[in-house]
This record gives C-alpha cells, sequence and structure tokens, in this order.
C-alpha cells in the first residue's frame, strides 16, 4: 500500500538527516518503491539530486504533490518523481548509475529478492546494461551506498513477523556481494517506535 507513510520510510529520512551532509551533497540518489517519497525529499533538503520512482502511478502523483508543497523551491528543484517498475531492467538501466539508492521495505516477497538485485546492481554500476559489453568494463569501481530499512511491527525474529525470512536472505546476499557497513535496530537510535522490529542496513561498495 504506497499511500501511506510506513516506518520504514520514516526511518530511512531521519538516518538521512543524521548523516554527515557531505555524504548526500552533489550525489545522485534513487529511492526504489518510494510510495510518499519521504526519504527523497530528505535526500534533496541535504542537496542531493533526488529521484524517487514506484511502480504505481497514484503514489507517484502524491509524491510529486507532496514534494511541491513541503520542499523550499531550491530542495524542489533537485527533486523528481517518476513510475519505475524495477523488475525491468531496461528501464532500470536506462537511468543511469547513482551513488545512493534508498529502498525502505520491498523485501517483503522472495519473487522481488533477484530482480531488486539485479537492480541494484544495475543502479551501482557493478554490472553492465542489457546488451553493452564494455560498461564498467574496466576502470576504476563505482562507490555505491544502499540505504535501507526492512522489518516489521513486531520485534526482529522470523518465528513472530513472516516476512523476515525473506528480508534476511535478500540482506545475505547483498552483503555477500557488497559488504554491510552498518547493521543495527531502527528503534535504538530512534528512527522508529520502541516496539517496532525495523532493522536499519547500510551496504557500502
Amino acid at each position: 500500500m504506497p499511500y501511506v507513510l510506513w516506518p520504514s520510510a520514516y526511518a530511512i529520512a531521519v538516518w538521512l538527516f543524521d548523516m554527515p551532509a557531505a555524504k548526500i551533497h552533489g550525489q545522485r540518489v534513487i529511492e526504489l518503491g518510494c510510495g510518499l517519497a519521504l526519504p527523497s525529499m530528505v535526500a534533496a533538503l541535504a542537496g542531493a539530486a533526488a529521484l524517487a520512482t514506484d511502480i504505481d502511478d497514484k503514489a507517484v502523483h502524491l509524491a510529486n504533490l507532496a514534494a511541491r508543497r513541503n520542499l523550499p523551491p531550491d530542495a524542489f528543484s533537485r527533486f523528481r518523481a517518476q513510475t519505475l517498475d524495477f523488475r525491468n531492467t531496461e528501464a532500470v538501466a536506462s537511468l543511469g548509475i547513482f551513488d545512493i539508492v534508498l529502498i525502505a521495505g520491498q523485501l517483503y516477497s522472495k519473487a522481488l529478492q533477484q530482480p531488486l538485485l539485479e537492480a541494484l546492481r544495475l543502479l551501482c554500476g557493478s554490472r553492465s546494461a542489457p546488451h553493452d559489453v564494455d560498461v564498467a568494463a574496466e576502470g576504476p569501481k563505482h562507490s555505491c551506498s544502499i540505504v535501507s530499512a526492512v522489518g516489521g511491527s513486531r520485534q526482529l525474529s522470523p518465528d513472530l513477523w513472516h516476512g523476515w525470512p525473506v528480508a534476511l536472505e535478500f540482506l545475505h546476499a547483498l552483503e555477500l556481494e557488497i559488504g554491510a557497513s552498518e547493521f543495527f535496530l531502527c528503534n535504538k537510535r530512534g528512527y522508529t517506535a520502541p516496539w517496532s522490529g525495523y532493522a536499519c542496513v547500510l551496504f557500502e561498495s
């Protein structure tokens, strides 16, 4: 349901506020499954060129409306929202390479694991675009950060929340490929309610 502000999105937004400004300013940022796009709006406020994406047209409309109403003109000029199905590798590849990828949720279905991993590879420049064998074949590796918040309203336990095994499996695969630099329960820093079971995870390549 993309028309509500999920705790995972709020957690990422507050986390971005806590990050050093230099880490975000001037960066290309994309949010996958943005919903109302609060994290993308915070990124734009911090000086990033922020692209909020969602498969749902209505969510994109609401994200643009919220940004227009809440962002100052300079930040709004750096914000954009558009429809994107991250399962479509051609569409993802056409967006280019980003410095920071934001993911609030998106790990509730095992069917999304491989498409999401493939989308992250393209967006972070760790694999070539479809039909392009020359992209990033040589030269310095692009630095990319993936900021994510996943989980649910129960404490961190697969026995209590059916989505956690799926999320943990994906996070483990991403850690093996990129490497996690931070992993903590979001509520430990006050990013979510004390009883929530959301985990905040930062991957950096």
